[in-house]
């Protein structure tokens, strides 16, 4: 009876996760097909739904629009690697021009400042933070 309570109680307490990026799928806000996951970002709201976009500016754009940043649960940006999901309020996200990303976006979001920095060496850009994109 006490591990059948453990297990229940484990279940009610799961943080929320990212979602695999399918080959089927597009962007909540352009529905561009989400093509290069390197550049891929997501929302998990408070009910569970799962927004899924094909970078970070579309995200922004997305949840500012319709007003759901409030009902946010979770937060969610590919490392540039494209291989690990990270928070993107402690990453290290970095904006150029010269960065080829879908829709013109050019954000990379990285988990350390010194690869940061690099980046933005590299692209003439600058390392800015996730509550910086609200602004803009």
């Amino acid at each position: 009876m006490i591990c059948l309570l453990l297990i229940a109680a484990g279940c009610g307490n799961q943080l929320p996760r990212p979602a695999e990026i399918e080959e089927n799928d597009v962007c909540a806000q352009c529905k561009m097909a989400i093509s290069e996951k390197r550049y891929a970002a997501e929302m998990v709201d408070r009910d569970g739904n799962v927004y899924k976009f094909d970078n970070l500016d579309c995200m922004v754009r997305y949840v500012s629009g319709h007003g759901l940043k409030e009902k946010a649960a979770a937060w969610f940006v590919m490392d540039s690697d494209g291989k690990q999901w990270l928070d993107p309020r402690q990453a290290f996200l970095v904006k150029s021009a010269s960065i080829p990303g879908p829709m013109g976006s050019g954000i990379l979001a990285v988990k350390d400042r010194a690869t940061a920095g690099d980046l933005a060496q590299r692209f003439a850009g600058q390392v800015l933070h996730f509550e910086d994109l609200w602004s803009h």
